[in-house]
């Protein structure tokens, strides 16, 4: 997404300068950042689903938006603002 060679999972979904502006768009700075904070997958799994009700919906939608972005990107398609991303991932509109 940014062009670092060694982008991960933790640095895409939750460090990238790009996907933070989607979760400040959010205001989920706090959990990102918990989340940024986790050391194995299966600390962010615990994190998110201790979340409760419109949170982790959100947070579960901004992740799968972003990671389907970054396959958009990598396909060459065009690439969505992190504002897109963060205004399809609000849980209050009527998606679902």
């Amino acid at each position: 997404m940014c062009s670092r060679l060694d982008e991960d999972g933790g640095h895409l979904l939750f460090k990238c300068k790009e996907s933070k502006g989607a979760w400040r768009e959010l205001n989920l700075k706090a959990i990102r950042c918990q989340l940024a904070a986790a050391v194995t997958a299966l600390e962010v799994m615990e994190i998110i689903v201790k979340l409760q009700g419109k949170e982790q919906i959100v947070v579960i939608f901004l992740l799968w938006l972003w990671w389907g972005e970054r396959n958009r990107r990598r396909e060459e398609e065009r690439s969505r603002t992190p504002v897109e991303i963060a205004y399809m991932a609000d849980a209050d509109r009527e998606f679902y």
